[in-house]
């Protein structure tokens, strides 16, 4: 467990028992976690015609940009999801889909990215597709500090982010020099003595190398998997709460449930919108520890966050049950 995630979980240990809104269901976690020990989990290699590069190379270079604007691809009507093509995907796949369009088979150059993201227009005009994106003037801020770092520090390629393969270090670098688009997802909770818990969440800090391990344990040598694959930890995104929910182990309260099915906004740094994420973290941090405990005692092969955060990424995206929606920056 990386730093990050120790925090978070330690700090919905503080609190859960003062929480109204939403709890864990440690049976269900259980039950979950038994049936999930006995199958065989997907590493994803994200290997998706017209939407990823099939090539190793150009799909590090194009999801670090992608991670870099991961965040809200809902409008403020709360139901239309950005969409790049007609009958194409939604949501953060119809933004790779964009930059494959852009890019295809070939690493994204940070000075196209420079020259895409050289004003509001630009960049709108980049992004545009079917409905358009929202919180563009963000995502333009993300991207031009993305392509001026890669390009500064790294010589132009973020495999070079990856290279010591240590997660722990690539998680340092992500943080001193990509402190917004990368590294600012902060939450403060605020407790009834009027003390604040700081909470970094950190999503895309975390989800690039997760993204990275996937396809790298699937490059046949190609690309170098981290070796200390247990430090990357769970994402605090609006897809794992929904698939939770769906597996019963969040519970919501009344008046939360009836926010969240009426595509209501939770306000961002709201108390509502951290338990949710802290929540998340914590039950999946569980079930990841209690699958693994389950598998030791059937002498099978260990699982990591790689294989379960896709499964229930996966499982989030086609509940019938809606994503909370938070207008946000963070994810």
């Amino acid at each position: 467990m990386n730093k990050l995630t120790a925090q978070i979980v330690r700090s919905w240990e503080k609190i859960k028992s003062r929480v109204a809104s939403i709890r864990v269901n440690d049976e269900a976690l259980r039950k979950t976690a038994a049936d999930l020990a006995n199958q065989e989990l997907k590493t994803p290699n994200w290997r998706i015609p017209d939407v990823m590069p099939f090539n190793d190379h150009a799909f590090v270079s194009q999801s670090f940009y992608l991670a870099a604007i991961d965040f809200c691809f809902t409008h403020m009507d709360g139901v239309t999801r950005y969409q790049y093509r007609e009958n194409g995907p939604r949501g953060s796949m119809a933004a790779a889909q964009c930059f494959y369009d852009h890019f295809g088979e070939t690493e994204a150059d940070p000075d196209e990215i420079l020259y895409i993201t050289r004003s509001l227009t630009s960049c709108d005009k980049f992004f545009r597709g079917v409905t358009g994106i929202p919180m563009l003037k963000e995502r333009r801020r993300n991207l031009e500090e993305a392509a001026k770092g890669i390009k500064k520090q790294f010589n132009g390629d973020p495999i070079n982010i990856v290279k010591s393969g240590l997660m722990g270090a690539v998680m340092s670098n992500l943080e001193t020099f990509f402190p917004i688009s990368f590294a600012a997802d902060i939450s403060y909770y605020l407790l009834d003595d009027q003390k604040t818990l700081a909470l970094p969440f950190a999503k895309r800090l975390l989800l690039w190398p997760l993204v990275y391990q996937g396809r790298a344990l699937n490059s046949a040598g190609e690309l170098t998997p981290l070796k200390d694959s247990y430090n990357l930890g769970p994402i605090a995104d609006s897809a794992v709460p929904n698939a939770l929910r769906t597996l019963k182990i969040l519970k919501y309260d009344e008046q939360l449930a009836d926010l969240i099915d009426g595509r209501m906004e939770i306000m961002e740094q709201s108390n509502e919108e951290i338990e949710i994420r802290m929540a998340a973290v914590y039950a999946v941090q569980q079930l990841l520890d209690q699958v693994n405990a389950y598998r030791r005692g059937l002498r099978k092969s260990l699982i990591t966050i790689v294989e379960l955060d896709y499964w229930l990424w996966m499982l989030g995206r086609q509940a019938a049950t809606p994503y909370h929606f938070t207008q946000t920056a963070n994810y």
